[in-house]
C-alpha cells in the first residue's frame, strides 16, 4: 500500500513487477537521506559507484550544513567523516570523488563560516586539493567569491603551485 501510494504520488512508477524512482532527483535525495541515517549502508562495495555521486554530494551538503548551523565546532569531524567515505568508495584513486567533498562546500550557498572552520583541514596539503577542485568544481562566479576570499586571506599558508592555481581561477 505504501509503494502504491508513493506512485500515486509521482515518487516511484512502476517497472513490470519492481518499482523505481520516477526521476532522480528522487533517487539523489533517498540516497543522501539513507546515507546519513545511523545505520546507513556500507557502499563502499558498489559496482559503479558514480551513480551515487549526486545523492552522496546532497548527504556532504546536509551534514556540512547540519552541523555549522547545530555545533560548528564538529565540522572538522563532519569533514573528516565526509572526505574518508569519499576516498572509500573510489578506492583512493578516482579524482571525480575526491572533488565530491569539495563540491558540498562549494554548493552550500554561504559557506564562509564553514570555510573558516575547515581551514585547518583545507591547508593541511597547502590546499592545493582544494584549488584543484575549484579550478574544476566551481559552479559559478559567486559560488567562487568564499573560496577565493579564503584563499587570500591565507595566502601564506598555501602551497606555491596553490597560489599559482588560485591566482588562473580568479583570471577565468
Amino acid at each position: 500500500a505504501a509503494r502504491e501510494g508513493l506512485v500515486g504520488d509521482g515518487i516511484l512508477v512502476r517497472e513490470g513487477a519492481e518499482f523505481a524512482f520516477a526521476h532522480d532527483v528522487h533517487q539523489d535525495y533517498a540516497i543522501a537521506v539513507r546515507l546519513g541515517m545511523s545505520d546507513a549502508p556500507d557502499v563502499t562495495g558498489v559496482v559503479g559507484p558514480r551513480r551515487l555521486l549526486r545523492g552522496f554530494r546532497l548527504w556532504a551538503q546536509m551534514l556540512l550544513a547540519r552541523t555549522a548551523r547545530r555545533a560548528p565546532a564538529r565540522l572538522p569531524a563532519a569533514w573528516r567523516e565526509i572526505t574518508s567515505r569519499a576516498h572509500d568508495v573510489a578506492g583512493g584513486g578516482d579524482v571525480r570523488w575526491a572533488d565530491v567533498p569539495f563540491e558540498a562546500l562549494f554548493e552550500l550557498g554561504e559557506s564562509r563560516g564553514v570555510l573558516a572552520a575547515l581551514a585547518a583541514q583545507l591547508l593541511d596539503d597547502g590546499a592545493v586539493a582544494l584549488v584543484s577542485a575549484a579550478s574544476r568544481r566551481l559552479p559559478d562566479a559567486e559560488a567562487a567569491v568564499p573560496v577565493l576570499d579564503f584563499l587570500l586571506a591565507q595566502a601564506d599558508a598555501l602551497a606555491p603551485h596553490a597560489a599559482d592555481a588560485a591566482l588562473v581561477c580568479t583570471a577565468t
